[in-house]
């Protein structure tokens, strides 16, 4: 009964976290989009929020005696994502308008995609080796063709700063790489008969949230690239996807926590 109590009162407490974390993320969400309360750069605090949840997600998994080093890497992709957000929103928007700052933004952007991708194949890459090199193979074919196209095209008709189109290229070739491979997990994992119907379910339903967390940053980086080569929008549709993105891409590091000495999941 004694395990069983203090099984119960992780998750209790886990579960205060976690909906504080929502409240928290719909709070600066609903204030950002629907009033006149929060500037745009306010929703930075949102992100950089996200990370802090989520290394409190990782630490209340080691406390609970499942410690998942795959969260780590969503952790650490957070972090990153964050500092990218004090170039790209901070700097570039409050101090002045110096594209280095966009460089240094989209360049932890793709740190942060590398650590995704190490999230995806956690656990997973030496068991289907094959995955693994066709990751590898993909990711390096799609980047280096997408490099060659863009600074050609760059070169002739757009004309724009060459370093940020490439490391743009950069990142969204990581970016498509990593929803990828996300899907091909979730089908491994749906195809699994070896696996316990728990273990599965909750791999499945891990890798799902994730994706879809990569889905709506792939929106929000589509309506970002439409609004830098001038297209309007009655809405700010970056922001509308990317908190979303970022709330979501959090809570990948909420399921399937065991509860040691519990019985609780």
């Amino acid at each position: 009964m004694a395990g069983l109590s203090k099984g119960f009162i992780k998750k209790r407490l886990f579960i205060a976290v976690f909906s504080l974390f929502i409240c928290f993320q719909l709070t600066i969400f609903v204030l950002m989009h629907f009033t006149d309360i929060l500037p745009s750069r306010a929703e930075f605090f949102a992100c950089a929020a996200a990370f802090v949840f989520a290394v409190a997600f990782v630490l209340l998994r080691l406390w609970s005696g499942d410690f998942d080093k795959r969260s780590l890497f969503v952790a650490g992709g957070l972090f990153l994502a964050a500092v990218s957000d004090v170039f790209l929103v901070v700097l570039f928007q409050t101090l002045n308008h110096n594209e280095l700052y966009l460089c240094f933004g989209v360049s932890f952007f793709v740190l942060a995609q590398l650590c995704y991708a190490a999230f995806i194949h956690g656990g997973f890459m030496f068991k289907h080796t094959r995955l693994f090199k066709a990751d590898l193979i993909i990711r390096g074919s799609l980047t280096a063709f997408m490099l060659v196209l863009t600074a050609i095209i760059n070169g002739l008709v757009l004309k724009q700063n060459m370093y940020l189109m490439l490391i743009s290229i950069v990142y969204a070739s990581q970016l498509c790489t990593n929803i990828v491979f996300a899907a091909i997990k979730i089908s491994l994992s749906l195809k699994s008969k070896r696996n316990p119907p728990s273990r599965t379910n909750s791999e499945f339903s891990r890798m799902l949230l994730f994706l879809s967390g990569l889905v709506l940053l792939l929106l929000c980086d589509i309506f970002l690239c439409c609004g830098f080569f001038g297209a309007k929008f009655p809405i700010n549709f970056e922001w509308l996807f990317y908190l979303p993105s970022m709330t979501v891409l959090t809570c990948a590091c909420t399921l399937g926590i065991r509860y040691k000495g519990s019985g609780i999941r």
